[in-house]
């Protein structure tokens, strides 16, 4: 039999953790679910313990709806034993279900369903994988977000290569990419450690293994320690105490200031671009060892970069933030979203044209630049005038494309000439 527990998260928003044992289900789900439960596990006796996730509680809220799908007893025969810390109330009975009927329910719940509805049976029922090296690396790699820590890591290494004005040192570069992919691995895992209860409500995060339980809040938490530290002490001892520090803003900046702002205010949006905006700066201190125009100027095109890229995928999302309480532009301020990606388009034409201007590239950037330019302000606006599904999917994917056609266009224009002055620098 299966007994169902709820796995309570981290000490930040949740109690401990631990197993609290549901006792009269229908109490439950009148009383609990709306609230921000992580996931419902149910732990197996018969042959040592096993964990199984429903991580969706829509379905579990949605088959106490439906008295002709629930056959229960009321009154278990074998109460488990609790600890003094968490008694059931002598009053009510413990639910249990079999797997063979939880799996009933599981699948007459998803033929009810229309097909635009989020919930089917892949998303109510689910094993949690057992603990093994793969595993676990897998995890790891969706905890510290790779898809994002590796664009990091690309806009730094652009950064980097804008800097060298002679030859490449590649101790000097290892360094600077390993103790910026762990910083950022770092302030990606605090930020899924912290957004549990509001992922579990968003479907495009409700596959992150603290939401399905394959990973503890503490086993996240020691991960984004580790890596935080790790990475920070790599760039100030063997790249420089600047990195290091802008390293360090970044990962308190991302984790602690722009993920709770995500539920407050939509400035938290201004916040996470500047984020983005830190790692190519992070690439010329690591050479230069102070800061000057043209990493200013490179971190000003990342800054830009992200409102049209954002706005347009939030605008596609902006149900599912408003679901789970973030109170970004697309969900509070429609029209800010598009005026926002449109005005941030026109920006990066200028700063193009500025680093021609500086003579951090060669004229030939600007000309090769445009084109791709003037099409990402065309696409902000349509977004703009034509604000659906359509066009925001348009500027998203050209989004994509436009950041790395831009880089490795500048990085190929680069002016070889030296830019460097210590004039124009702000030397730690």
């Amino acid at each position: 039999m299966f007994k169902l527990f709820n796995r309570i998260g981290s000490s930040f928003g949740h109690q401990n953790n631990k197993f609290s044992i549901i006792t009269n289900y229908t109490s439950f789900v009148n009383n609990h679910h709306h609230q921000n439960y992580t996931s419902i596990v149910i732990l197996h006796h018969h042959n040592g313990p096993s964990y199984k996730t429903a991580s969706n509680l829509r379905f579990l809220s949605s088959i106490q709806q439906k008295p002709k799908l629930i056959q229960l007893d009321d009154e278990s025969t074998a109460p488990p034993t609790t600890t003094d810390e968490d008694p059931p109330p002598k009053s009510s009975s413990i639910i249990q279900y079999d797997e063979h009927r939880f799996r009933e329910l599981s699948r007459e719940f998803s033929k009810s369903l229309n097909k635009n509805q989020l919930t089917n049976i892949e998303n109510v029922w689910k094993d949690i994988p057992p603990l093994t090296i793969s595993n676990v690396l897998n995890d790891y790699s969706k905890l510290a977000k790779i898809k994002l820590t590796g664009l990091v890591v690309l806009t730094t290494v652009a950064g980097f290569y804008m800097a060298i004005e002679s030859s490449l040192n590649p101790m000097l570069l290892f360094s600077t990419l390993i103790g910026t992919a762990l910083t950022s691995g770092s302030a990606a895992a605090w930020n899924n450690f912290l957004e549990v209860p509001f992922d579990s409500q968003m479907r495009r995060t409700q596959a992150r293994p603290l939401v399905k339980g394959s990973l503890t809040p503490l086993h996240a938490a020691l991960f984004a320690t580790v890596t935080g530290v790790s990475g920070l002490t790599i760039l100030a001892t063997y790249v420089n105490p600047l990195t290091a520090l802008l390293g360090g803003v970044n990962l308190c900046l991302y984790s602690f200031v722009y993920t709770p702002l995500k539920r407050v205010h939509i400035v938290n949006t201004w916040i996470g671009a500047i984020v983005g905006a830190i790692p190519p700066v992070m690439g010329f201190t690591a050479v230069n060892n102070f800061i000057d125009l043209p990493s200013l100027l490179l971190g000003m095109v990342l800054y830009s970069w992200q409102f049209p890229h954002f706005n347009a995928l939030s605008w596609n999302m902006r149900h599912e933030y408003a679901r789970a309480g973030y109170r970004m532009m697309s969900v509070t301020n429609p029209r800010l979203c598009q005026q926002t990606a449109l005005r941030h388009s026109i920006l990066l034409l200028g700063y193009t044209a500025a680093m021609c201007t500086i003579e951090m590239t060669h004229w030939s950037f600007g000309i090769d630049s445009l084109p791709f330019s003037l099409y990402l302000i065309y696409l902000s606006y349509r977004f703009q005038r034509e604000p659906s599904s359509q066009t925001s999917r348009k500027l998203f994917l050209y989004s994509l494309i436009y950041l790395p056609v831009i880089m490795l266009l500048m990085i190929i224009s680069k002016n070889r000439k030296s830019t460097k002055s210590k004039k124009e620098g702000v030397k730690l």
